[in-house]
């Protein structure tokens, strides 16, 4: 579970002399607080996804959800269906059902492939959110439209259908379930009433859809096991998982801009990624099935360089030519726990929230991509020739790989590495020779706590700000790391 105290360093270098006070929950352990994750389809071999006797162009993908996979993605979306409610009017058991409904779990093709859990088509509305599209091949000439809309993850699809249920001809029908929800009406009502409304103001021609999606909605139990009644909110004022404060907009915000730069997200962006048990990984426990991802990514040296300079360095340095593959193991909160961590950051740390907005997102962007990898082979171009070399991870820190691994760092792991040391280099339990003194996301240090945050100085471990960090204290920053 990785450590954030370096969103409260970036915040303390922008803006110093705050006194930040973070909760345990929400920035002193990001992993702790990785509640909402994004599920991803294994591969699918080719010859089911492109027979549609065996896998019928709209139907979950043959063998899914199991129920193991149906409750993860149900209780992933609770919160984002919460939300919907507070900030919209729209009934949350009645957004969640459409979404199970719809997706079947998230296992059909539009909700693997494009993390749509709505089936949302690729129109005006997603082309002035500036979405990405995807086409679903096979189906019938009967349903005109096969570009869907594609997202990050499912619950950034469902933020994003509700914004567009509380506004232009669904308006109406959210704006009177946001009164029938202060007049304490019960789920069941609620939905079954904003089901047919919108129903009848076009966004779907079956007649018998509002009865289908409370059928699904039954089958889920997304009419019980909701924390507390979930009022609305007229503010744009909403309280993190620490108790602070943020501004909704503030999170929104930063929330576009992952979005947008979404694909520099490049191990998880185009990976095949699949869910690791938490019970599998030592000192991850606690954390729900689906927080870890298991991706499989590719990376070409000098391919996307944006500088021609930088490409042509690249170029005349590497030594591979084509495209290698590694696997990682990612700690995957989803975009909008990053944006709210840093929304909330901010709102505490006061002063000019839009440059220290900037200040932290963009402090993610170099550091990490806002990528956490708890173990594997990390390709990065870094300085000072840009080609893509291999840096062995483990909890959100370069390591210096054990035996079993073998990895060699930099300019020596240019080349991919066999199916046998990658997973050597990605399995649960390690115990590397040494570890950085940097902890991704951002690069916290243990300099940077002991200044920040005197008062912590005595839970801190001890060593010095060299790598690698060996025996005794690698072990101790290590574990720090993973408790907080």
């Amino acid at each position: 579970m990785i450590n954030t105290h370096v969103i409260e360093r970036v915040i303390n270098n922008f803006h110093v002399g705050s006194r930040l006070m973070f909760g345990s929950r929400l920035i002193f352990g990001l992993a702790a607080a990785a509640m909402s994750v994004m599920m991803v389809s294994p591969s699918i071999a080719d010859d089911i996804f492109n027979d549609l006797a065996k896998w019928p162009v709209y139907d979950p993908q043959p063998g899914h959800p199991t129920a193991d996979e149906a409750k993860v993605f149900v209780e992933k979306l609770r919160p984002v269906a919460t939300e919907a409610q507070k900030k919209y009017g729209i009934p949350r058991a009645g957004i969640l059902a459409m979404a199970v409904q719809e997706s079947g779990y998230g296992w059909t093709r539009t909700g693997i492939y494009a993390r749509n859990a709505f089936g949302w088509k690729y129109g005006q509305s997603a082309k002035d959110a500036h979405l990405k599209s995807w086409r679903l091949d096979g189906q019938p000439a009967s349903d005109p439209g096969n570009l869907y809309a594609a997202f990050s993850s499912h619950e950034d699809s469902m933020r994003f259908v509700a914004s567009q249920l509380a506004a232009g001809r669904y308006r109406d029908a959210t704006d009177a379930s946001r009164d029938s929800i202060k007049n304490n009406s019960s789920e069941r009502e609620r939905t079954l009433a904003w089901l047919e409304a919108i129903q009848k103001a076009g966004y779907n021609p079956n007649k018998g859809y509002p009865a289908q999606v409370m059928k699904a909605g039954d089958a889920a139990g997304v009419f019980n096991g909701w924390v507390a009644a979930a009022d609305t909110a007229e503010n744009v004022k909403t309280t993190a998982t620490n108790g602070s404060v943020f501004d909704q907009a503030d999170r929104d915000k930063v929330q576009s801009w992952l979005q947008k730069d979404d694909t520099g997200r490049y191990m998880i962006h185009g990976a095949t990624c699949s869910s690791d048990k938490q019970a599998d990984w030592p000192g991850y426990e606690t954390l729900p099935n689906g927080a870890l991802q298991r991706c499989r990514y590719s990376v070409t040296s000098c391919v996307g360089l944006k500088s021609p300079a930088n490409r042509l360095m690249c170029e005349q340095h590497r030594t591979v030519t084509g495209t290698k593959s590694a696997t990682v193991v990612l700690l995957e909160p989803g975009l909008q726990r990053f944006a709210t961590w840093v929304a909330s950051a901010c709102a505490v740390a006061g002063g000019n929230r839009q440059k220290c907005l900037e200040r932290i997102y963009n402090e993610g962007v170099g550091a990490s991509n806002w990528q956490i990898p708890v173990s594997g082979i990390v390709y990065e171009d870094l300085e000072p020739n840009f080609v893509q070399y291999g840096y062995a991870f483990r909890d959100g820190m370069t390591v210096r790989a054990d035996a079993a691994c073998g990895w060699q760092n930099g300019s020596k792991g240019e080349a991919a590495p066999g199916l046998t040391q990658d997973a050597a280099c990605s399995r649960a339990q390690a115990d590397p020779q040494g570890v950085s003194n940097k902890v991704r996301p951002m690069s916290t240090t243990l300099t940077d706590l002991r200044t920040w945050r005197p008062n912590i100085v005595a839970s801190l471990p001890n060593h010095s700000e060299a790598y690698p960090i060996q025996g005794a204290a690698a072990v101790a920053w290590r574990s720090f790391v993973q408790k907080r």
